[in-house]
């Protein structure tokens, strides 16, 4: 045996929907959370607070390019 055990969690809580140009709507469907978007270089752009259900949020700040929305227990990967 390893020593390490297996670990099994559902990380499949958010959604990224289509969205009007320069907004993110997200579905949540876990318990609401913060999130933060990095940019491709790592550095941190913005962090959003993420209700639980649908929502939408402003990246009209944000130059167009590949984003990172990470939370406490997931990434995903987007295009503003």
């Amino acid at each position: 045996a390893s020593g390490v055990q297996s670990v099994s969690r559902d990380l499949h809580n958010l959604t990224l929907l289509r969205s009007a140009a320069g907004t993110l709507a997200v579905r949540n469907a876990a318990q609401s959370t913060l999130a933060r978007i990095y940019a491709l270089s790592g550095a941190q752009v913005m962090a959003v607070s993420l209700p639980e259900g649908d929502s939408s949020h402003d990246l009209s700040s944000l130059a167009p390019g590949v984003y990172v929305l990470r939370t406490a227990t997931e990434a995903v990967k987007f295009v503003r």
